[in-house]
């Protein structure tokens, strides 16, 4: 459900030419980040690597009176990603908001995850960040205005075990925007950084790693306390708000309080609370597993 406007008029109020770019926007956050700034009548520059869904997202935007610009490629191409930004750039005089929502995940233990899939995720989520940065950031300081939004994670600080490829990554793209943060404040530039648990997204679909993971991935996502729609309204008024860190839901801030005031702590009861974790995601891939083959073979008797 869109966001009444009158909750978003500070935001309106500051950036009255509405431009905002949103990388990933094919499905999950950017997706539901691009559709709540559609119904507000923001000009689009959307990006995916996957151009179906993009066709798709950019379509329904449209319906919803925005102009969309539509840049198919991926984020970890920094000479495609040059060449789509200057475009927009120059056509629209600027930008207001950025995004940075393309992201993949990776599972498994560390030793055994592929150097592609390392290097994939690094390229994706980190260098995708950078580039994003590099191609918006000059001209907010040209003009002395904008704000910088990074998605990382709760990943980022609560690093669970066989998520080491993905959790170095969301871990840099806070560090990464903590160092913005101080640089450029002084230009009048804005950032937030985003840390949050999981919620519904399509990241399992591109999640690396064995079955095994993807169906972990799968089962933590469907245990998920909030929709991808639900945390662009929680972003979107964080960046009302001029926020930097977006740490939620609740479960989220106790964990980055608790390592923060008591690291060794926390360092010795990770196992513990993976295991556990790591048990209730098996269970219900099993469940799952279960219930599809039983709708097989109803669907085979029907």
């Amino acid at each position: 459900m869109s966001l009444d406007t009158k909750k978003l008029s500070k935001l309106h109020k500051r950036y009255p030419l509405k431009r905002a770019a949103i990388t990933g926007a094919g499905a999950g956050l950017g997706e539901a980040l691009a559709v709540e700034l559609a119904h507000h009548g923001w000009t689009l520059w959307l990006n995916d690597l996957d151009e179906y869904r993009l066709n798709d997202v950019s379509s329904r935007c449209i319906d919803l009176g925005a102009t969309v610009v539509r840049a198919n490629f991926n984020v970890a191409d920094y000479e495609s990603f040059a060449r789509n930004a200057e475009t927009f750039l120059s056509e629209h005089g600027g930008v207001d908001l950025v995004f940075t929502s393309a992201g993949i995940g990776v599972g498994g233990a560390f030793v055994d995850t592929p150097i592609e899939h390392l290097r994939e995720v690094v390229d994706v989520n980190l260098l995708g960040t950078m580039w994003a940065g590099k191609v918006f950031i000059p001209n907010m300081i040209q003009s002395g205005a904008g704000h910088f939004i990074t998605i990382a994670s709760a990943a980022a600080y609560h690093g669970m075990p066989n998520l080491s490829g993905y959790a170095a990554t969301k871990a840099g793209v806070v560090q990464l925007s903590e160092t913005l943060r101080s640089e450029l404040r002084p230009h009048g530039v804005d950032v937030t950084t985003k840390m949050t648990t999981f919620y519904t997204s399509s990241i399992a679909e591109h999640t690396r790693g064995t079955d095994e993971e993807r169906e972990k991935a799968r089962s933590l996502l469907e245990m998920a306390p909030w929709s991808a729609a639900e945390v662009a309204d929680a972003l979107l008024l964080a960046v009302q708000k001029r926020q930097f860190y977006m740490v939620a839901p609740g479960q989220a801030r106790f964990l980055w309080r608790f390592k923060r005031f008591f690291p060794e702590r926390y360092l010795r009861l990770m196992p513990t609370m993976y295991s556990k974790l790591e048990a209730k995601l098996l269970s219900k891939s099993a469940s799952r597993k279960s219930g599809s083959k039983q709708g097989d073979t109803d669907n085979f008797i029907t």
